[in-house]
C-alpha cells in the first residue's frame, strides 16, 4: 500500500481576488516516495488592504466616482477598532479584497430592460426583501457565500443590498459560477505545475476540468 503525505488547509476564495466570501478546505495528498515540495499559494488580496483603500486613502471611492458626500460611514465597530489599533500597513502594501461594486458596477441595472437585454440572462428577479437575518450581500464588501436555492436561502446570500437601501436578486451573470471556480483551480493549478516536476504527479485530470469550465 503506497503511503502519502496530506496537507490541508481552510481558504476563503476572497483571499484570492474573488468577489466573495468563501471558504472551503482543500485537502492535497502526494506519494511519500514522490518527495514533492508543495505548499499552498499565500493569499493575493486582504481585508486590511480594503480597509486601507477604503477609510484610510479613500482610493476605493475614487476610483468608482463616488464623491466625499456620498460616500457611507465608516462602520461603528470598525472606527473603534481603528482607533484603538491604528490601521494595519499590511493593507498598503497587498492587493485589496475585490467588491461586488468591483465585479458589477459595469453590469446595466437588471430594470432597464433595454440595456439589459444585450447581456444573456441578466433580467431582473423581483421579491426580494430584507428582514432580520436574511440582509443580503453589501455593495462594498465581497459577496457573502451564494448558495444554491428555489425559494432563497437564509442570510440572504442571493440578494445584493444596494447603498440607498433597496435589495434585489443577483442575475445568473452577476453570480458568475464559472468564473468563481476558474480562478480557484486556475491559481491551485498553477502553483502545482511550476512547483512540481514534471511527471511527478498527473495533472492532467485537473487540467480537463478547467477545460470544460471554460468553454461552458
Amino acid at each position: 500500500m503506497k503511503e502519502y503525505r496530506v496537507t490541508f488547509r481552510l481558504l476563503n476564495a476572497a483571499d484570492y481576488g474573488v468577489s466573495q466570501k468563501r471558504e472551503r478546505v482543500f485537502i492535497v495528498g502526494f506519494r511519500s516516495d514522490l518527495k514533492a515540495n508543495w505548499s499552498f499559494p499565500e493569499s493575493t488580496h486582504t481585508e486590511e488592504a480594503l480597509i486601507w483603500r477604503k477609510w484610510v486613502t479613500g482610493e476605493y471611492w475614487d476610483r468608482h466616482g463616488i464623491s466625499s458626500t456620498e460616500r457611507p460611514e465608516i462602520p461603528a465597530k470598525l472606527r473603534s477598532r481603528l482607533q484603538r489599533t491604528g490601521p494595519s500597513l499590511l493593507g498598503s502594501m497587498t492587493a485589496p479584497w475585490c467588491t461586488v461594486r468591483d465585479a458589477i458596477a459595469d453590469l446595466p441595472p437588471p430594470e432597464n430592460s433595454n440595456a439589459a437585454t444585450s447581456i444573456p440572462n441578466h433580467v431582473y428577479i423581483p421579491g426580494a426583501r430584507s428582514y432580520r437575518g436574511h440582509t443580503g450581500s453589501p455593495f462594498d464588501e465581497p459577496a457573502k457565500t451564494l448558495k444554491a436555492g428555489v425559494h432563497g436561502v437564509p442570510g440572504g446570500e442571493n440578494m445584493l443590498a444596494l447603498p440607498d437601501g433597496q435589495v434585489r436578486y443577483f442575475t445568473v451573470p452577476k453570480k458568475s459560477y464559472k468564473w468563481r471556480t476558474t480562478v480557484t483551480l486556475t491559481t491551485l493549478f498553477n502553483t502545482c505545475s511550476t512547483e512540481l516536476k514534471p511527471n511527478c504527479i498527473d495533472l492532467s485530470p485537473l487540467q480537463n476540468i478547467l477545460a470544460q469550465i471554460s468553454e461552458k
